[in-house]
């Protein structure tokens, strides 16, 4: 039996509370994505066994979704053994959903290869068991997704004639392998358990995120500017239950608008929106200036907003 497993994309994510469970109420709208899946066999076997193929995968065979799925079908169903064949075609680390969508394949193949006739209900209990977003690849239709993401109700949205454009970078872990370590503790438990992929580690950096905007011209000139603050870090809002809030400052700072004008310079941007983001010090930072001092952040060619 050859499963595809179809990746998906979220439009729109509202992080709403931390849970007493460590995850995180949400609501957003998942839709599949069928042009770009995961191949997933499954075979009848003496024994349980599971290769991959295609794009490495982020963690060994013993911990992978695909492997795990298995488990839970033969401990809570009495499903048989299986070879379980991975085609990885999804990049990870992405947001994609492509491992919980492999698990899903696995859970609904060993539903119909074993004769187990699960309701859809007991596919979707036994699939969010797995991960926050498993539980949509049973349904594979858009869907308005709440509690931490297992909770469905099916989205009027048809996207005929849409074509859909991803583009990933070559770098990610995904955002459960996102860490903040602020201690000696956590420095040395993440290197006692440290994940099986490459990560970049930088120096935390304490301030505020404020940005410069702008219009520009064809001489690379700002036609219009204004400055956006954004009192609380997302991962402040996230951790402590903080509403998200920013605003329009009345004026831009000399300085910034300084260092604004030279980023549009040195990107070469000619008649577009600019909304350029940088850490405003609330704390001096050796190596990278006093308290009030602006550190570039992150560079995008779009509105302040999305």
């Amino acid at each position: 039996m050859i499963i595809d497993a179809p990746c998906k994309i979220n439009l729109g994510l509202d992080i709403l509370r931390r849970r007493p469970d460590g995850y995180h109420d949400l609501e957003t709208v998942m839709i599949p994505v069928g042009g770009l899946c995961d191949r997933v066999e499954l075979q009848p076997a003496p024994q349980t066994t599971f290769r991959s193929a295609g794009l490495p995968i982020d963690c060994p065979d013993s911990e992978n979704l695909c492997l795990k799925a298995c488990r839970l079908m033969q401990r809570r169903y009495g499903a048989g053994d299986v070879r379980l064949t991975l085609d990885k075609r999804v990049p990870f680390g992405a947001g994609l959903g492509g491992g919980s969508s492999d698990a899903t394949a696995v859970i609904v193949g060993m539903d119909e290869l074993f004769g187990l006739r699960l309701s859809e209900a007991e596919l979707i209990a036994a699939a969010a068991e797995l991960g926050s977003d498993t539980a949509f690849f049973v349904r594979r239709t858009p869907q308005l997704c709440t509690g931490r993401g297992e909770v469905m109700t099916p989205f009027p949205l048809d996207l005929a004639g849409t074509q859909l454009v991803i583009v990933k970078p070559d770098v990610g872990v995904g955002a459960s392998d996102t860490r903040r370590l602020a201690n000696q503790e956590q420095f040395d438990a993440f290197f006692d358990s440290l994940p099986a992929v490459p990560y970049v580690m930088e120096e935390f950096v304490t301030g505020d995120i404020v940005s410069y905007d702008a219009i520009t011209d064809g001489q690379m000139e700002p036609v219009f500017e204004s400055m956006c603050c954004f009192p609380p870090s997302i991962m402040d809002i996230v951790n402590d239950k903080r509403e998200l809030a920013y605003c329009v400052a009345d004026h831009v700072p000399e300085e910034l608008a300084r260092l604004g004008r030279a980023a549009v310079k040195a990107f070469r941007v000619k008649s577009r929106f600019v909304h350029f983001e940088f850490f405003r010090l609330t704390q001096d930072k050796k190596g990278l200036g006093k308290k009030g001092d602006y550190v570039g952040l992150e560079v995008n060619m779009r509105p302040a907003g999305g």
